[in-house]
């Protein structure tokens, strides 16, 4: 029995020994990963916080993008608005000068037709001297110069282009040889 008492007395101390390395192993490997798990979650709580002034960072960039181009789509619209307004002022302008051209293009027929008129009471009543006549003479070379000024502001209005050049210069002749036709006619007789 003795016997038996020394040896498990032999055995338990290098069993409790080997217990203690075992549980001293299983310490350290604990408080390794202890260590690597406290490394790991200040990592992540790094990473955490990096991410979160990134996303701040992003807000605020994305921010101060979105405000700026508010501000350049307000100003764009402004400009659209004001071209939009000048346009309207130009076609009213141009509505404006379009139906003064085709009030002097009629008062033009009208003078014209008034010219034919004279011309051809000139040409029957041009040897005679009736003071009636010459009413009606006068009047013929006040109706010239009615013309004469509507032509003018007519020519005002209308930018110059060459048929306007070839317009006036044919209305020039004419006027020419209107003048001109009594006196003709007179020296015939």
């Amino acid at each position: 029995q003795m016997k038996l008492k020394d040896t498990t007395m032999k055995k338990q101390p290098t069993q409790r020994y080997q217990a203690e390395v075992i549980m001293k192993q299983k310490d350290a490997e604990i408080k390794k990963r202890e260590d690597y798990l406290s490394r790991m979650t200040k990592q992540l709580e790094e990473k955490k916080e990096q991410l979160h002034v990134s996303n701040l960072k992003l807000k605020q960039m994305s921010k101060s993008i979105v405000l700026e181009l508010n501000l350049k789509l307000s100003e764009k619209e402004k400009e659209v608005k004001m071209l939009k307004g000048m346009v309207k002022g130009h076609n009213a302008e141009l509505q404006t000068k379009n139906k003064d051209i085709a009030r002097l293009k009629n008062q033009i027929t009208q003078l014209q037709n008034a010219k034919e008129r004279r011309n051809e009471f000139i040409k029957t009543f041009a040897n005679t001297n009736d003071e009636e006549q010459l009413k009606q003479l006068q009047k013929i070379e006040q109706d010239d110069q009615n013309e004469e000024k509507a032509e003018e502001v007519v020519e005002e209005l209308t930018p110059p282009s060459k048929s306007m050049f070839s317009l006036s210069d044919n209305i020039s002749n004419r006027r020419t040889k209107q003048r001109q036709a009594p006196f003709d006619s007179a020296r015939a007789n």
